[in-house]
């Protein structure tokens, strides 16, 4: 079971907990973007279609999230931009 959690921690900024039994990643979120809407409707896109994604804009760089169904598993990857790896 995939875990996600979002919370507010500054003017502008938040922080979002994603886990699952194995690991587990926090992630902020600026003000640049409505973080938190794009990753709703990029879960959505996951139950409509089989795959769904967004984009988080930090400073600096961006944080793209993608989503795949497989069948009735999902996989959930972010990737930091430029060039930081994964999240």
């Amino acid at each position: 079971m995939i875990r996600f959690s979002y919370r507010l921690t500054g003017s502008g900024w938040a922080v979002a907990e994603l886990s699952d039994e194995k690991s587990e990643a926090r992630i902020p979120a600026s003000y640049l973007c409505d973080a938190l809407r794009d990753f709703v409707v990029a879960v959505e896109d996951v139950f409509s279609a089989e795959s769904g994604e967004c984009l988080w804009e930090e400073e600096p760089g961006e944080v793209h999230w993608k989503f795949q169904r497989t069948g009735d598993r999902v996989t959930c990857r972010g990737v930091l931009e430029p060039g930081t790896g994964d999240v």
